[in-house]
């Protein structure tokens, strides 16, 4: 359940490709997003909601406007800045889950502590195991990607990004890979662990039936905020 606290603010942002030629990839945004909220970003290919999600997941700097996550200001950072930022609050689900093929599966949940701190150490392990089995992979701790379903691959990818209590989860078509009942399963991980956790999902997806199933849809076109749709009201950005 999203609280009142506001974890992500886009003030007017605008982010320009090229030089010569140039892209306006995203035209003066301005969005908010509370903490605890299951928000899905559709829109057509090209429409910039790649763009949106590289500058939520601070992989890419606004050429004008503020972006802040958790009331820091992403403009201010430096490259380190950003990565520690990325470490802290940040975890990310995509298309194709990425897992390292000679990890088992407990060992690609635990890539984020031995990235934070150089070691896993126990709390570490006991956190990942909990999140394996909270996935249905109670039993598949030893087993490498290989040996996994695709289904089964995106559950432990899903608890990779939530491992060390990440904040936001980042999903990029999360559900794009997998057939249709893979796909509803995954997505209701997703929905359960923002629901028992409150972790803040944003989710990339051209699958409106998914989208549809969200608490917040928001679609972008050229650059722009099209529509903005909670169950409570309907907003339309002039």
């Amino acid at each position: 359940m999203a609280s009142d606290e506001t974890l992500i603010r886009f003030s007017s942002v605008s982010k320009i490709y090229g030089t010569e030629v140039q892209v306006h990839a995203l035209k003066e945004v301005s969005l908010e997003f509370k903490r605890g909220e299951f928000v899905a970003i559709t829109g057509p290919s090209g429409s910039g909601k790649s763009t949106l999600l590289n500058l939520l997941g601070a992989l890419d700097r606004p050429t004008s406007g503020t972006l802040e996550i958790g009331g820091v200001r992403l403009n201010d950072l430096d490259a380190d800045g950003l990565s520690r930022l990325r470490r802290i609050h940040l975890g990310f689900i995509f298309q194709f889950h990425h897992l390292l093929p000679d990890f088992t599966a407990l060992e690609n949940v635990l890539v984020p502590s031995r990235i934070c701190v150089g070691v896993a150490k126990p709390p570490d392990i006991s956190e990942a195991k909990a999140l394996l089995e909270r996935v249905g992979l109670g039993s598949k701790f030893d087993s490498k990607p290989a040996q996994l379903s695709g289904g089964q691959q995106q559950r432990v990818a899903i608890a990779r990004a939530l491992a060390r209590k990440r904040s936001i989860v980042l999903a990029d078509e999360p559900t794009g890979n997998l057939d249709s009942v893979s796909g509803n399963e995954v997505f209701e991980l997703m929905k359960e662990f923002n629901r028992s956790e409150g972790t803040t999902f944003l989710i990339v997806t051209h699958d409106q039936n998914l989208a549809r199933k969200t608490r917040r849809m928001i679609t972008v076109v050229d650059g722009k905020i099209a529509t903005d749709v909670t169950p409570e009201k309907s907003v339309e950005p002039a």
